[in-house]
């Protein structure tokens, strides 16, 4: 596969281009129902964070453990449980990061970032081998950095990048449509049965 590359990709290990950094356990005592959200594994949903169910920390820890804070465009990765979920932090206000969730890295000199956030959405079920642990599997960030990755120059990569944003967004278009498919057919079954104990169906 490899000689069949296009001029100018090469192989690199993840960790080449990014960095895993992984969460700080805080304290489940110093939770409160309002403050700086706390990004936990089960917040990571779909492709972006949910704060629902979310718990929530005092400001201070904003300047206690700033090395934790997330911000909008972060990529956040599961590394336990949910091993290999991806999702991008979206929201305006600051986060800080929980332990068993890490926080993507990325060397921008070398590598674009909406590239590396579509081959990181490829990566679940290599992570989910890498995986140890009884009961609940778990990985290291080492684990993650170790991948391979296939990369062009970095034009091609913003090239590549801007022709999957604009098929996944025909994609999810597609989903749409049949989600509501259900619902249509809910719809014409009633009006079917509605029709026959009128007795249009037979009239």
């Amino acid at each position: 596969m490899e000689n069949n590359l296009p001029e100018n990709w090469k192989k690199y290990e993840l960790g080449d281009l990014l960095t895993i950094q992984n969460g700080y356990a805080f304290p489940s005592t110093d939770y409160k129902k309002t403050g700086v959200p706390l990004i936990r594994q089960s917040n990571l949903a779909g492709n972006k964070v949910s704060l629902n169910k979310c718990v929530f920390l005092d400001k201070k820890y904003i300047i206690e453990k700033k090395d934790f804070i997330v911000t909008k465009g972060d990529m956040l990765i599961g590394m336990s449980g949910s091993i290999g979920k991806l999702c991008r932090y979206d929201l305006e206000e600051i986060g800080l990061q929980n332990q068993r969730t890490g926080k993507v890295v990325l060397n921008e000199k070398r590598s674009n970032r909406r590239f590396i956030w579509h081959y990181l959405n490829t990566i679940e079920r290599k992570l989910q081998e890498k995986g140890k642990g009884l009961g609940v599997s778990n990985i290291s960030a080492k684990d993650i950095e170790s991948l391979e990755i296939l990369l062009p120059p970095l034009d091609q990569q913003e090239l590549i990048a801007d022709e999957l944003d604009s098929l996944l967004l025909k994609v999810s278009d597609c989903q749409t449509r049949l989600d509501k498919i259900p619902l249509i057919l809910k719809r014409f079954r009633e009006s079917i049965l509605a029709a026959a104990f009128l007795g249009e169906l037979t009239r």
